[in-house]
């Protein structure tokens, strides 16, 4: 897949708020997901411990506006 169609793909499904299938389809299964300092989310490595941290995440939304889907 060339650079132009990863982002592609990465614009389609965020368009769409399609998260989990961006992580599905883009990420690799080594990745990692650092935060800066301080904050409560942590480092975490590996897609099944950013699939966690991101349910972690989304449980503590307490309002959704909405996304702007610009084309």
């Amino acid at each position: 897949m060339t650079t132009q169609e990863v982002a592609n793909q990465l614009v389609d499904l965020c368009r769409t708020g399609e998260w989990a299938q961006v992580q599905q389809d883009l990420y690799h299964q080594d990745c990692e997901s650092v935060e800066p300092e301080g904050t409560p989310w942590g480092n975490v490595k590996g897609m099944e411990a950013i699939h966690q941290k991101g349910q972690q995440w989304a449980s503590s939304i307490e309002e959704f506006h909405g996304i702007d889907r610009k084309s």
